[in-house]
């Protein structure tokens, strides 16, 4: 889905927790923890070595 998309919002409780690009999104993992969601796995790779850029890809 984070393919097809280029802006994303994020709610919870009624509420808009985040709304943005699905990189500026995707990025904010405390947001997503409180909407009950789960950071792609390539977001969390990317984060954890340290890329400044995130890389949304279902290849």
């Amino acid at each position: 889905m984070a393919e097809s998309f280029e802006r994303v919002i994020v709610m919870a409780h009624g509420k808009v927790l985040a709304d943005g690009t699905k990189e500026e999104v995707f990025a904010q993992k405390d947001i997503l923890e409180q909407a009950r969601l789960d950071q792609p796995y390539l977001t969390k790779l990317c984060q954890r070595l340290g890329y400044k850029k995130f890389y949304f890809s279902l290849e």
